[in-house]
Order: C-alpha cells, then sequence, then structure tokens
C-alpha cells in the first residue's frame, strides 16, 4: 500500500481503502507513541540508585561543639555523584494527643540545617549528617531510657540530579 507517493494509491472513490488508510495511520501512530513512552521510562529509570547510596546502620547521640546532635553518616558510591543533593528527614511515632486521641503514625519534621544550607550535600565522599536537638528538636523531651523504650522510626531522605544524565 502507499499514501500516494508510489504508483498504486487509494482512490476516493474507494472508501474502504480510505478508511483502510486512515486507520492504519492513526493505529500506527498509537503504536509509534507506546514506543516513544516505553524508551523514555526505560532511560529516565534510575538504574540501582538505591544500591549506590549507603546510610550507617546505626546513628548516635553524641555532643559535638557543645551541642547535643543525632548524628549518621551518608555516602555515594557511584562514580557519577549528584549534584545538588538535598537531605531531609522525617520521625515517626505513634502519639496521643491531650485530649485523648490517638495518632498511630505522626510525622514530624526533623531540622537538618534547612535554614543554614547544611542540608545542601556535595556527596563526594560520606558526609556525617547532624540533626541539633534543641528545644524546637521533636527529640528533645526524650532521654536516654525513653529512647529505648520508645518505638519510633527516622525516616531520611535524599533527593538530587545525576550529574550524567541531569
Amino acid at each position: 500500500h502507499t499514501i500516494g507517493y508510489g504508483s498504486r494509491t487509494v482512490s476516493p472513490t474507494c472508501q474502504e481503502g480510505v478508511l483502510l488508510v486512515m486507520m492504519q495511520c492513526i493505529v500506527g501512530s498509537m503504536i509509534d507513541a507506546l514506543m516513544v513512552g516505553c524508551m523514555f521510562v526505560k532511560i529516565s529509570r534510575p538504574k540501582k540508585r538505591a544500591e549506590t547510596l549507603l546510610f550507617s546502620r546505626t546513628c548516635v547521640i553524641a555532643n559535638r561543639d557543645d551541642q547535643l546532635c543525632l548524628m549518621f553518616r551518608l555516602g555515594d558510591l557511584r562514580e557519577s555523584h549528584m549534584v545538588d543533593a538535598k537531605v531531609r528527614a522525617k520521625l515517626i511515632k505513634s502519639r496521643q494527643t491531650t485530649e485523648g486521641e490517638f495518632l498511630p503514625l505522626e510525622q514530624t519534621e526533623i531540622n537538618l540545617g534547612y535554614e543554614t544550607g547544611s542540608d545542601r550535600l556535595f556527596l563526594v565522599e560520606p558526609q556525617v549528617i547532624q540533626h541539633n536537638i534543641d528545644v524546637n528538636s521533636p527529640l528533645w523531651d526524650l532521654g536516654p531510657e525513653q529512647l529505648r523504650r520508645q518505638q519510633f522510626e527516622i525516616i531520611v531522605i535524599v533527593e538530587g540530579i545525576v550529574e550524567a544524565t541531569g
């Protein structure tokens, strides 16, 4: 078949032929769009990035510069490092309000230096990330025994741009 550039063409008198060519063009365009979409998804998917970002197995609470701090390490093992990486953390724990309402998964932001810009990282070597435990910290009211007894989880989120692909 052809759409007019060969010797055989679809004539306007054959309406079935016109309909068939139109359907073929529409279905062909849809298949092309699907293939381009599949290729884009394959190219844009981060390949094993989770295996190359390493976090320390434990975090510590210790004094640093006369300030009580929660600290953990973060490292990037890839040769193409992340550019403009930002780190955030959330404390997730259950809590009962003063009115008696039970909040099963309350999320509280842990400040990792947003105001000072220390949450922005250049991960060419492992970095020690710290959270200053002060009056505004969700860990301020917890002592060592309460930290051992309470059940909570700290979720750390790292986002950035891979320099190789942008």
